[in-house]
């Protein structure tokens, strides 16, 4: 779902600066991308320069979705956050980063 809010922002994003801006091996960028393309979600632009590289952009149905989908998640982080401070907010971001790259190890 983060894959597609982030298209939604920046359309037309390559895998690596996909999986640059979610922390992930390119390798599970690309399931996701299969996955949401065989859904008609996205769909790949290969470069007229090099065809090993390709960019990432929304469909239709894709777009749709982002428009139905975003007002509910916004509503929902806005309740989550009620109570917390800044400076609470960023210090479960930063505990929440750590505890994922405990993980990987």
């Amino acid at each position: 779902a983060f894959i597609i809010v982030l298209l939604n922002e920046r359309d037309g994003l390559s895998q690596g600066e996909i999986a640059f801006a979610l922390r992930k091996d390119k390798s599970s960028i690309t399931r996701m991308i299969v996955s949401l393309e065989n859904k008609g979600l996205m769909h790949r632009i290969t470069s007229s320069y090099d065809r090993r590289y390709f960019k990432v952009s929304l469909t239709d149905k894709g777009k749709s979705l982002v428009t139905n989908v975003i007002p509910c998640i916004s509503g929902t982080i806005d309740v989550l956050e009620t109570g917390f401070s800044l400076e609470e907010m960023n210090e479960l971001r930063r505990l929440l980063i750590k505890m994922r790259d405990n993980m990987k190890k």
